[in-house]
């Protein structure tokens, strides 16, 4: 699995991990991003002693995801079409990625990269800030 993440996996052109191989959504390509993502790879990356290579790619998941407007991550965006495929607002998916970051976090502080642990501490806190903020924004879905 670590070689296929880091040889072999998907990519966009700023190297950030995507999702899957292929495109469950017509009309968009598979170089997708989805908030999820940052709960899987970042923390096995981590743990696999990529501790860098998982805090860029949290940064870089977080980025294409991130709402303007309300501070918190929608759901999926697609890189190749650049435009998001799930342009919603979805709490489960900010609650995936901020475990994700907090693994993460964990992993980083115990490996000795403190600064990337303080910097990830930063961003779970604004998160976790900006969605308690925008739960008027929330639909239920």
């Amino acid at each position: 699995m670590l070689n296929y993440l880091m040889t072999k996996a998907p990519r966009t052109e700023n190297g950030t991990l995507c999702h899957n191989e292929i495109s469950f959504h017509e009309g968009f390509s598979p170089d997708q991003i989805w908030a999820d993502s940052i709960y899987m790879a970042p923390p096995f990356l981590a743990e696999m002693g990529k501790v860098e290579e998982a805090y860029k790619q949290i940064k870089g998941m977080y980025n294409y995801l991130l709402d303007e407007k309300t501070g918190v991550l929608k759901h999926i965006y697609d890189a190749g079409t650049n435009r998001f495929v799930r342009d919603k607002l979805w709490a489960t998916g900010n609650g995936w990625a901020l475990m994700g970051m907090v693994a993460v976090t964990d992993i980083a502080a115990e490996k000795g990269f403190a600064q990337i642990a303080d910097e990830l501490i930063c961003l779970s806190k604004n998160l976790l800030d900006k969605l308690l903020l925008s739960r008027g924004y929330w639909g239920r879905h």
